[in-house]
């Protein structure tokens, strides 16, 4: 778990994120496999994460490449990809 000290840290920067772009992040959550990533998932929400990815962290142990852990990653990347063409096409716009 986070302590208070973490937390208020990551507070801070995603309030400098929404200052300077204008929208809150995604957030990607390593070290799925070790079972904290859904305990905090709700803080990450609380702050405003758009959505919040978790990924498994690949060890020594458990080093071998899986369709589900690469399908993990590439749909964090695809959510990038889609959320920047967006914000792209908002900004063409205004202008």
């Amino acid at each position: 778990m986070l302590t208070t000290v973490a937390k208020d840290e990551i507070k801070e920067l995603f309030e400098d994120i929404k200052s300077v772009t204008g929208s809150h992040p995604f957030t990607g959550l390593t070290k799925k496999n070790q079972g904290h990533a859904d305990e905090l998932m709700p803080f990450f929400h609380s702050l405003g994460s758009k959505r919040v990815f978790t990924f498994h962290n690949y060890t020594l142990q458990e080093h071998k490449r899986t369709a589900k852990r690469d399908e993990e990653f590439l749909d964090f990347m695809n959510a990038c990809i889609e959320e920047t063409d967006s914000e792209t096409v908002c900004l063409i716009e205004d202008v």
